[in-house]
């Protein structure tokens, strides 16, 4: 019995091994809702639940409320016009879920969500700075297809 648990030990010290080898953090790829701050959660969950309504203009004004990012008018309609196909292409999306967050610094950060359609998820990466004027705005929102790439970041 003790050569098995032996054997136990070697396994998960090797598994252990190759990951830090690797690179690998798996606390990096968990639900990490809890590491970002409430504020930047309601706001992202006010933004999702928005557009589930298909109120695509009013979901980006408050996500972006404090943003120099609602002043660029052409990029801002850019986002809502493609933000407005996803139903089309990917079917309805009906929820999200959180992802990962990195940190920078703790006054820049990156959430990353998926939103659940009906036939394919959406990548949505959101970045945070919390200005020391404003709190914490938007500094940047894009959205793709590209979810299997959260995979590649595994490895």
């Amino acid at each position: 019995m003790k050569f098995l648990q032996n054997i136990f030990l070697c396994l998960i010290l090797t598994t252990v091994g190759l990951s830090a080898q690797a690179g690998l953090n798996p606390d990096k790829f968990s639900d990490s809702a809890v590491s970002a701050p409430k504020t930047i959660r309601d706001n992202i969950s006010g933004f999702f639940n928005l557009l589930i309504k298909h109120d695509y203009e009013k979901a980006y004004q408050e996500i972006l409320a404090k943003s120099p990012l609602l002043n660029d008018k052409e990029n801002l309609d850019r986002l809502i016009k493609e933000t407005s196909k996803i139903e089309e292409f990917y079917g309805k999306l009906t929820q999200f879920e959180y992802f990962k967050t990195e940190s920078i610094t703790k006054s820049y950060l990156r959430i990353n969500c998926l939103g659940l359609c009906a036939k394919h998820p959406m990548r949505w990466i959101f970045t945070y700075y919390n200005s020391p004027d404003t709190g914490w705005l938007v500094t940047n929102i894009k959205f793709d297809d590209l979810t299997e790439n959260y995979f590649m970041e595994k490895q």
